[in-house]
Order: structure tokens, then C-alpha cells, then sequence
């Protein structure tokens, strides 16, 4: 299974409020009727970032999740009607300057075991007990040298007892390229903009700062940072989007 992440900003033409109404009231529409893809979730920044990561704007406004069976199947997705018209309706409004062109990763997940994992209704589409949950995207820049996976490969169990984790991913950026038409590859040049990504999932932000202040917080920041790696960090509000609910993320008070 090969998941797509889009990273999106507010474009300067467009008001916060303005971009939000049309990403959920019209783009989700239109994503799902997307071919062949298996899974759907959106991802938007919270004002309030975790201790670690520091003060200033968040990395990105919204992230998008979409699963398809392989990169072949993205490709053929968006040389298709549903794609096409999913890819026209994010031009025609956040415009295809460069700094509006979201950044794209194909990533390879693999699922980590975790000490306090929560369910998933699936009638409901919520997880159990909980509106929503927040997760923690690190997407790191890997050093020319050491092996990032051997380390990490090691270190998931204990990473998984973090305090208040929900759901541990670490995924692999994939080096494959999609075309669509003549005129489009992504990524743009083939040019990877990162090379892994962590989730972590939580209940809130105030649970990623105690998280983070735990040994086990420590070893993987400090761990990351002895290898070399440089990662940037951002906390969202994640929504699974199954085809019966619509998207609802009010931006915060």
C-alpha cells in the first residue's frame, strides 16, 4: 500500500476562512471520487504546537493522506476523471504558482506497537472516545551516512511505551515518480523534499509535551539528533474521511 501526502498552505490570495470553506465544503467532495484509492484522511495544523517544536508558524496549514494500492495506481488515478478533476479544482484555486504548489510524498508505512493503542468506529468514523485525535508528523532529512532505519528498527519498541501514545507509522519516502499527462511529474524534478516519516498520535498536544519530556521523548529526539538527522516537526488534527462523512474541522476559538 503506497499513501500520498500532500502538504497544502493558505495561498496568498485567500483568506483562512476562505481556503477552510473551499478545502472542506468542495475539494473533499471532489477527492472522493477519486479511482482506486483505499483510505482518505485530512490533517489540519493547530495554533498551538507542541513545547519541543518551538514558537512561530507551524510548518504547514494542512496535510492530506491517500492510500492506493502502488504508485502505478496514483499515476493511473490522475490520468483519470476523478483525479483530473481533483487536481483541476486545487489549481484553478490555490493557483499553480510555485509558492502555492504543495509539496507530495509517496511513503511506504510501516505500523508500530504501541501501550495504550485506541480503536476505530467504523459507524461513527470517530476513534473510540474521542472526537478526534492529534498527530504528530516528524518528516525527516536523512544524513549521507548511518543507518536511520537499523537505529530506529531498535528503538520502535521502546518508542511505542512513549506515555499517552495512540499510533506509531514510520514510513518511507519512496524515490518513484508519477506522470500525469506530458506536462506533470511528481515529485516536481523527482526531487525528494524528505526522506522518512514518523507519526505519532495522541489525544491532545498537552499529552505530546508530557510525551516528550518522558525518557522515551528524550531517546528519540536525542537519537535523531546524534545521527545526523534534521526533522521538522508539526502537530494536527487528524479526520478519517470514509465516503458517508462529510469533512468537519472547525478552526479553533
Amino acid at each position: 500500500m503506497t499513501k500520498v501526502l500532500w502538504f497544502l498552505s493558505v495561498p496568498t490570495h485567500l483568506t483562512l476562512e476562505q481556503f477552510e470553506a473551499w478545502y472542506l465544503n468542495t475539494h473533499t467532495r471532489i477527492a472522493k471520487g477519486m479511482e482506486g484509492m483505499r483510505r482518505y484522511a485530512i490533517n489540519r495544523a493547530l495554533r498551538r504546537q507542541p513545547l519541543f517544536v518551538g514558537g512561530g508558524q507551524p510548518l504547514t496549514h494542512r496535510i492530506a493522506e491517500v492510500w492506493w494500492d502502488d504508485v502505478k495506481a496514483v499515476e493511473s488515478c490522475f490520468n483519470s476523471p476523478g483525479g483530473l478533476a481533483d487536481l483541476g479544482d486545487g489549481f484553478s484555486n490555490i493557483g499553480i504558482r510555485s509558492e502555492s504548489l504543495p509539496v507530495i510524498l509517496f511513503v511506504e508505512e510501516a505500523e508500530h506497537p504501541v501501550g495504550e493503542a485506541i480503536g476505530f468506529n467504523l459507524t461513527s468514523g470517530t476513534y473510540l472516545g474521542r472526537d478526534f485525535l492529534v498527530k504528530l508528523f516528524g518528516l525527516l532529512h536523512l544524513p549521507e551516512e548511518g543507518d536511520v532505519d537499523a537505529w530506529y528498527a531498535d528503538a520502535a519498541s521502546r518508542l511505542g511505551q512513549m506515555m499517552g501514545l495512540r499510533k506509531h507509522v514510520y514510513g518511507t519516502v519512496s524515490g518513484e515518480t508519477v506522470k500525469i499527462g506530458h506536462v506533470i511529474t511528481w515529485p516536481p524534478g523527482g526531487k525528494l523534499a524528505y526522506d522518512r516519516v514518523i507519526e505519532l498520535w495522541f489525544d491532545s498536544v498537552e499529552a505530546i509535551d508530557m510525551a516528550f519530556a518522558s525518557r522515551q521523548g528524550k531517546e528519540l529526539l536525542d537519537g535523531l539528533k546524534q545521527l545526523g538527522v534534521t526533522a521538522d516537526w508539526v502537530a494536527m488534527r487528524n479526520q478519517e474521511l470514509f465516503f458517508s462523512f462529510p469533512a468537519n474541522q472547525p478552526l479553533e476559538e
